[in-house]
């Protein structure tokens, strides 16, 4: 954001260029970092979905001086395999605009085919990026991922434990202002886990070899479909 004119440019920010300018103008209204409003507003977001988590924040990030460098593995951020399935759990639910770089057996795509970065989806309309396919996969997350299924208080808990230390990232705590206590507690959720009509356990590759996929009902009627991305703009969107 604070050197939007150079990293928006960057084709793995594409679509970011229209929220960036937007959310711009309300940081330097109120006087605070971007760093301080990135994270209030992915925060306060979350928050506003049913089920979601109540995560953590801490105002009082200095601006930025300098255009940051992209870590080359989560590894070089301190993060372990199993907390990057932590932090992907923000990609339960989302509606992506485009790009240009959940377990069920891919067999087609949405839009005018694949692109590089997506992955083939079970069912019309939903968009699948190849890393958390990958990731849904590998031996070192596989049963993690499989975990989070089942348990959703222990997927929102653990995403609040790994948003906290990815919002800390680079930063002292106790510098640091607690406002935590100013991000809406989200509504809760009651719904069981269950697959999308049209589908059935034998589309499941399940790819933890030590623990049992769980047995999960499936919703009647036809194949579900995901309703296009409304246009805005270049933007996109993600929610929980």
């Amino acid at each position: 954001m604070a050197f939007s004119d150079i990293e928006t440019n960057y084709g793995a920010n594409i679509g970011l260029d229209d929220i960036v300018e937007e959310q711009r103008l309300f940081a330097l209204k109120h006087h605070v970092s971007f760093g301080d409003f990135i994270q209030f507003a992915g925060a306060v977001g979350a928050a506003n979905c049913n089920g979601g988590p109540q995560i953590a924040f801490f105002a009082g990030r200095p601006k930025a001086t300098q255009a940051p460098r992209t870590f080359s593995r989560m590894a070089d951020a301190g993060f372990s395999a199993v907390e990057l399935v932590w932090l992907l759990v923000s990609h339960t639910v989302a509606a992506q605009e485009r790009i240009d770089t959940t377990l069920l057996n891919g067999t087609m795509v949405p839009r005018d085919g694949i692109k590089t970065g997506e992955s083939p989806s079970p069912y019309p309309g939903e968009f699948r990026l190849q890393s958390d396919f990958e990731v849904a996969r590998d031996s070192r997350t596989a049963c993690e991922w499989q975990n989070m299924i089942v348990n959703r208080t222990n997927m929102v808990s653990k995403f609040e434990l790994v948003m906290k230390k990815l919002s800390l990232v680079g930063q002292n705590e106790s510098a640091l202002t607690d406002c935590s206590d100013v991000i809406p507690v989200p509504q809760g959720y009651v719904r069981a886990p269950h697959l999308p009509a049209g589908k059935s356990l034998a589309d499941i590759q399940a790819s933890c070899s030590s623990t049992p996929f769980p047995n999960l009902s499936v919703d009647a009627g036809p194949v579900t479909t995901i309703a296009p991305v409304p246009t805005q703009g270049s933007a996109s969107f993600g929610t929980f």
